[in-house]
């Protein structure tokens, strides 16, 4: 039997809201459905047909544009909360780490911290003070620790990044759509970090009311993903890594 799980949601603490109101002068949303009472989201999940949900903290909870210190306090704030909250729920709820990239180390050990507390996923953001991190040596430490614990990365939506990787794979999204006008939307998620042979490293999702211009437009946007975005060609041998050269499809059509 099938199980139907909600892999992104979220819930912005209160508590939060006031903290980085005291810190910065600006409250993030809280959106209106969102409450503290995690047993109004069971009840919502029953309704439509959800089994499980993954929660992390609010999108308006970026810490990283706090100073580092106080971006942690942050992350560790909104993880203990989040993990407050799951208690009673955890076969139903579960969450998603928050962290801090301007604290490398101390975000390997809020990974640990909140694994033991039956957290399943981290959510990193891509870029830090306009620097993207996600991909550069840096962040090792972090995906190490991930990896170790086998966890899965919920790689948070960039659209303000200057990662040429990430503009990449946005640009195929748009480019997928302009060539099959049927799809309705395009999803395409990548794993950064070392992986090893066999592990999955690419999805793509398509949705469009006949399965055979799913299939048509999801093999071009594989094909194009491996042509385009650099994170997908590094491999690592017994000579060192490198990069590999993708192959030629066809250019998107432009109306």
């Amino acid at each position: 039997m099938a199980t139907n799980i909600d892999w992104h949601s979220h819930h912005t603490a209160p508590e939060i809201s006031d903290r980085i109101k005291q810190l910065t002068g600006k409250r993030p949303h809280i959106d209106a459905l969102d409450s503290p009472d995690f047993s109004k989201r069971i009840r919502e999940m029953d309704d439509a047909g959800v089994d499980v949900q993954l929660i992390c903290q609010g999108a308006g909870v970026y810490a990283d544009q706090l100073p580092p210190d106080q971006a942690l306090d942050i992350v560790r704030m909104s993880n203990s909360i989040l993990a407050e909250r799951l208690q009673g729920h955890q076969d139903r709820l579960m969450g998603v780490t928050a962290l801090s990239l301007k604290n490398i180390a101390a975000s390997v050990a809020e990974i640990e911290r909140t694994a033991a507390q039956g957290f399943r996923a981290v959510l990193l953001y891509p870029h830090v003070d306009g620097k993207m991190l996600v991909d550069t040596p840096e962040m090792n430490p972090v995906f190490k620790k991930i990896s170790e614990l086998d966890l899965p990365i919920f790689l948070h939506g960039a659209g303000t990044a200057q990662s040429p990787s990430l503009k990449k794979l946005e640009d195929v999204a748009r480019e997928t759509k302009q060539r099959y006008p049927e799809i309705r939307e395009v999803g395409a998620w990548h794993r950064v970090g070392r992986l090893e042979i066999g592990e999955t490293s690419l999805l793509v999702a398509v949705s469009a009311a006949h399965r055979k211009e799913c299939i048509d437009a999801c093999h071009w946007a594989v094909d194009r993903i491996k042509e385009v975005v650099p994170v997908w060609k590094k491999e690592f041998g017994p000579d060192g890594s490198f990069w590999l050269e993708g192959h030629a499809v066809e250019p998107p059509v432009t109306s």
